[in-house]
């Protein structure tokens, strides 16, 4: 960036201008590097939730889509299906989750890292370090 920019001639450039037509002239110039070298920050990959099942997404798609539009209408009607869907919603997913950590406890003696992992992540009361 800094070489693109040595290389502009600054002196015939903005020779016999004022003020702002120079501003204008260097913004533009930084506009027109910023946009040639200065990468777009691209977006990061969400992790997936390994312990949603498909139905567990299919439901809480769903309440996502009711509470909007309970949202735009604002009548009972929709709030009480919003509800249900919301309960459905989370009674799958505690049961997505209790089925995966039964399958990976069960798995314990050919997959010992994912039990560890789960374990590591599910702790409550952890020890700091005396150090």
């Amino acid at each position: 960036m800094r070489e693109y920019l040595a290389k502009i001639d600054w002196n015939n450039t903005l020779k016999n201008k004022t003020a702002t037509e120079c501003w204008n002239i260097l913004k533009s110039e930084i506009d027109c590097v910023v946009d040639k070298f200065v990468p777009l920050k691209k977006q990061g990959k969400r992790s997936k939730k390994k312990h949603l099942s498909k139905e567990a997404i299919r439901k809480i798609k769903y309440k996502q889509m009711m509470w909007k539009t309970y949202r735009h209408t604002g009548s009972e009607e929709d709030y009480s299906i919003y509800k249900e869907a919301l309960n459905q919603a989370t009674a799958e997913t505690r049961n997505s989750k209790r089925s995966y950590e039964h399958k990976i406890a069960f798995n314990i003696k050919h997959d010992s890292k994912s039990f560890m992992r789960m374990f590591e992540v599910n702790r409550k009361f952890r020890i700091r370090s005396v150090l």
